[in-house]
C-alpha cells in the first residue's frame, strides 16, 4: 500500500511552523510571541499571520495533516479487514510518510502541544471524531450503523489512549505505530474481532434488543394486571 501524499505547505509556511513549534517546545506556548517567531524565521510578523492567523493554528496544522492522511488511508483499506488492522495500517503508513516527507518532527510537536493543553484536547476530539466517522462508514454495511459507530468509537478511543501514553512518555515520534500494534493485538485478543467477529457483535446486539423488547412487554403486562386487579 503506497503512502498517502499529504498537501505540502509553501516553504515559508513550513519554516514558520517548524520554527514556531521548536520555540513552543523549548519555552512554552504562552511565552513565545508572533514577533519572536517572525524574527527567528527572518520574516515580517504579517507573513506569519498570512499563513497562520493565530498561534493556535500553528499547533493545529500538523495533527490535521496527519489526521487527513489517516482518513485517506482508511478509505483505501480492504473492507473485510478488522477495524484494528485497518486503523493500525493507516496510522503506520501516514506516520512513515510524514517522516520521509520531511514533515515537522512529531516529538517536537508533542512537546509544543503539551504546553498548550487546550489545543491538545481540541485536536484530539476533532481528529478522533473524524477518524471514527470514516471507520464507522467502513463497518456499517456489515454491522449496522449503531454497532459500527460504537465499535469505531471504541477503537479510535483506544488509539487515542495509546497515542497519549506515548506522548507522555516522550516517544510518539519513534514508537507510536509499534505501541499501537501491540495495544491493538491485546484488545483484539479480548474482544475477538475479525472478519467473522463483527457478525457475532451484530448477533449479540440483536439478542440484547430482543431481551429489551421482552422486558418491555413483561412490564406492560404487569402494569395491565395491576390495573385490572382490584385492590384488597
Amino acid at each position: 500500500m503506497g503512502a498517502t501524499r499529504t498537501r505540502r505547505h509553501p516553504d515559508a509556511a513550513c519554516a514558520i511552523e517548524t520554527t514556531a513549534l521548536g520555540l513552543f517546545a523549548a519555552h512554552g506556548f504562552d511565552s513565545v510571541t508572533v514577533d519572536q517567531i517572525a524574527a527567528a524565521v527572518g520574516v515580517h510578523p504579517r507573513t506569519v499571520a498570512r499563513y497562520f492567523p493565530s498561534k493556535d493554528d500553528i499547533v493545529l496544522a500538523y495533527p490535521r495533516r496527519i489526521g487527513a492522511g489517516i482518513r485517506a488511508e482508511l478509505e483505501r483499506r480492504p473492507l473485510d479487514e478488522s477495524p484494528f488492522d485497518a486503523l493500525c495500517e493507516a496510522v503506520t503508513a501516514t506516520v512513515q510518510h510524514a517522516a520521509l516527507a520531511g514533515d515537522v518532527e512529531a516529538l517536537t510537536w508533542g512537546r509544543a502541544a503539551l504546553s498548550r493543553p487546550e489545543i491538545l484536547l481540541f485536536v484530539s476530539t476533532e481528529q478522533d471524531e473524524a477518524i471514527a466517522d470514516v471507520l464507522a462508514a467502513r463497518l456499517a454495511p456489515r454491522l449496522g450503523a449503531s454497532v459500527a459507530r460504537t465499535l469505531a468509537g471504541a477503537v479510535v478511543g483506544a488509539m487515542h489512549a495509546i497515542w497519549r501514553q506515548s506522548l507522555d512518555d516522550d516517544g510518539v515520534a519513534q514508537d507510536f505505530p509499534a505501541r499501537l500494534r501491540e495495544g491493538f493485538r491485546t484488545l483484539e485478543g479480548f474482544v475477538n474481532i475479525d472478519a467473522r467477529g463483527g457478525d457475532r457483535i451484530a448477533e449479540l446486539q440483536a439478542e440484547v434488543e430482543s431481551l429489551r423488547v421482552e422486558r418491555e412487554l413483561f412490564r406492560r403486562a404487569a402494569e395491565a394486571m395491576l390495573v385490572s386487579t382490584p385492590a384488597t
